[in-house]
């Protein structure tokens, strides 16, 4: 049992770190790009979510 949960906290620990080094690229990304950058990306999010079969697959790569 202890085995098995310090396997996990492992686990965790890589992806908690993995997720906020992550998040951290995103937001200085965010903070240096150009007007433009930004209302393309947000065009493409709103086709996404425009479009089913492209959510569904843009839903699959989440969290890879």
């Amino acid at each position: 049992m202890l085995e098995a949960i310090e396997t996990y906290e492992r686990e965790m620990l890589a992806y908690g770190f993995d997720a906020v080094r992550l998040s951290l690229r995103n937001a200085r990304q965010a903070a240096h790009s150009t007007a433009l950058s930004r209302a393309t990306f947000r065009t493409v999010l709103r086709v996404t979510a425009a479009l089913p079969p492209l959510r569904r697959r843009f839903a699959q790569t989440l969290g890879n």
